[in-house]
């Protein structure tokens, strides 16, 4: 049973969501589905191209590709932020926003939460395993969260004996515009 149709179901059977919520949904799930992963991957062949010693480690020793998957996810996470709609009143910060009211939440900036991490600037794939915002959290874990991590970590199996000690053009290369996502249009890499 897709998504939709557990949508669409639940919605028959008396659930409150509107069509609205329905293709929002909708397109949240798609969007994840194809730009996150695409831009999630360019981001982790930065992050080790601009480490090139635990590039090298991951090379060396497969066992750390989920940690270099990990550590990619918290320090430059593709899904950087969120708008909710607040079904009660929130203080944040010393801020009282009201119910009804909508909110942009920033993943990519609570993984650099010094108050979360030890030197969150830091790319380190032998950080000890946190508990980061990278997949979101809770009712708002992304779905398709396993099906990226297993994406990346075949294509990294897969690609690194290959490709070897690779370059990127990062004067040629193109950043994504769009304030959710984070990644490359274009990611130029040389090998």
């Amino acid at each position: 049973m897709t998504f939709l149709t557990v949508l669409i179901s639940a919605k028959k059977r008396g659930a409150p969501l509107s069509n609205e919520e329905i293709a929002a949904n909708m397109m949240t799930v798609l969007m994840a589905g194809s730009a996150s992963v695409v831009h999630f991957f360019g981001n982790l062949m930065r992050a080790l191209w601009l480490h090139p010693e635990q590039k090298r480690a991951v090379y060396a020793d497969k066992a750390l590709i989920d940690s270099a998957i990990e550590e990619s996810v918290r320090w430059d996470t593709s899904t950087t932020a969120f708008a909710r709609h607040l079904l009660s009143d929130v203080e944040v910060a010393g801020v009282q926003i009201p119910q009804g009211s909508r909110a942009l939440v920033f993943l990519a900036s609570a993984n650099h939460d010094e108050r979360a991490f030890e030197d969150p600037s830091t790319f380190n794939i032998y950080r000890k395993r946190t508990r980061h915002l990278g997949f979101g959290a809770g009712p708002h874990q992304c779905l398709g969260s396993y099906t990226a991590w297993q994406v990346c970590r075949a294509l990294l199996d897969e690609l690194l004996p290959v490709i070897g000690d690779f370059e990127i053009d990062m004067q040629n290369s193109v950043r994504t515009r769009f304030i959710m996502f984070r990644g490359f249009q274009v990611l130029p890499i040389h090998f």
